[in-house]
């Protein structure tokens, strides 16, 4: 497992995609996590097919809490590349959100959720021959925010530390340039 770490527009997914490119697996799936949902997400959508055009991925849509489709025999063996954890977390968090009957977003509750996360994307990595999972590092701002988007934000940081610590490889990326942290 492959945990690449970057901000907004760092290059992390350009990094994670040449790791993947490098790989001789028996193919590769790109395990995409955003969901269409507005013009701004079908743009970024559609830069990322357009720049992995050329690398032959087969891509699997999990916009859930589940990465069952993912894990699926026929995938069994390949490369993954999991992008990326901060829409994993919007979607396991805001999924089923409904305003009228907010859920308030205990420590055990996020501690769960993370734990339930991580357990999912260790099970897709057993089936894998590897996986590389971009995440985003969205914690430097020293912004203070709702408490919903604080609970995201705690829930995401809970994930990216399990990640980091089961990951045989950890790099952050900043302007373009990945740093081998373990």
């Amino acid at each position: 497992m492959i945990l690449v770490i970057g901000g907004s527009a760092s290059g992390k997914s350009a990094f994670a995609e040449k790791l993947a490119k490098e790989r001789e697996s028996g193919g590769k799936i790109y395990i995409a996590t955003m969901k269409p949902c507005d013009a701004e997400c079908k743009e970024r959508i559609r830069k990322h097919r357009e720049r992995r055009k050329e690398a032959d991925y087969e891509t699997v849509e999990c916009f859930g809490r589940s990465l069952m489709e993912a894990r699926r025999d026929k995938h069994a063996g390949k490369t993954g590349l999991f992008e990326c954890m901060s829409n994993y977390a919007s979607n396991v968090m805001f999924g089923d959100y409904d305003p009228f009957h907010a859920v308030t977003f205990t420590k055990e509750k996020l501690q769960s959720l993370s734990e339930e996360m991580v357990s999912e994307l260790s099970a897709l990595n057993d089936r894998l021959e590897e996986l590389i999972i971009v995440t985003n590092d969205v914690f430097s701002d020293g912004n203070v925010y709702d408490e919903m988007t604080m609970s995201y934000l705690a829930l995401l940081g809970l994930c990216n530390q399990k990640l980091a610590d089961k990951a045989d490889q950890v790099y952050e990326v900043v302007c373009g340039i990945a740093v081998r942290c373990r």
